[in-house]
């Protein structure tokens, strides 16, 4: 609950076009509520006009946020997911955009979803 209250706070203090980061977003978070919360903050900062940008390294998380755009089509056209990785041969960092439906696939499949 402290998490989820921090967040509001941080979210109602940007003004209207903020850019929020949020690393390891999940840590502390019983994983039963990740599809809640994740609903939440993104209802939030639409409603706010906040974008906000958040990393984690959770396979279960991320889980959660298909199952909140998939519950929620609405969402989708203001939401993605990236992957970010080193390059093999000239280690520049390298983020792409994952299809939701591809990442869903993927994670179905166990195959590398986190930039591995």
């Amino acid at each position: 609950m402290n998490k989820l209250i921090k967040y509001v706070l941080l979210i109602f203090n940007c003004q209207e076009g903020a850019i929020l980061l949020l690393d390891e977003i999940e840590n502390g978070l019983h994983y039963t509520i990740h599809e809640e919360f994740i609903y939440s903050i993104i209802k939030l900062c639409n409603e706010r006009q906040v974008q906000f940008f958040a990393t984690t390294h959770s396979k279960e998380f991320i889980q959660a946020f298909i199952n909140v755009i998939n519950d929620h089509p609405e969402l989708e056209e203001k939401s993605a997911y990236f992957e970010m990785a080193k390059h093999y041969k000239t280690n520049e960092i390298i983020a792409s955009s994952i299809p939701l439906d591809a990442l869903e696939i993927k994670l179905s499949q166990n195959k590398s979803f986190r930039g591995e």
